[in-house]
């Protein structure tokens, strides 16, 4: 009887090894999984922070690329210097100069 009993306690000390290295195991597979999930989250940072960069560059340059469009507009829309009579043109650089200058020709 005390072989059996011996036994039943072997078994049961087995049994709760076999326990503490399956709970040992469950700890260490939710610790992976933990850093597993950490890492996936962290690679969707990155990815959301390269494509908000991606998303930025591309509306600078279509902005770059609207305001040399207008900027073309207006400049063909601006009068041009040429047809103007040179005295007119010398006249309007003397006053330009004058008012710059705080002479007394941009007082006429």
């Amino acid at each position: 009887m005390s072989d059996v009993i011996d036994r039943l306690l072997e078994v049961e000390r087995e049994a709760r090894a076999v326990i503490e290295k399956a709970e040992q195991e469950a700890g260490q597979l939710v610790e992976n999984a933990r850093e597993e999930a950490r890492r996936i989250v962290e690679e969707g940072h990155e990815e959301g922070r390269r494509r908000a960069e991606e998303i930025l560059q591309e509306s600078v340059r279509r902005l770059d690329e609207q305001r040399k469009e207008r900027l073309e507009r207006e400049r063909a829309r601006l009068p041009s210097a040429e047809g103007v009579d040179e005295a007119v043109l010398n006249k309007a650089a003397d006053f330009v100069v004058g008012v710059i200058a705080g002479g007394d020709e941009g007082t006429d």
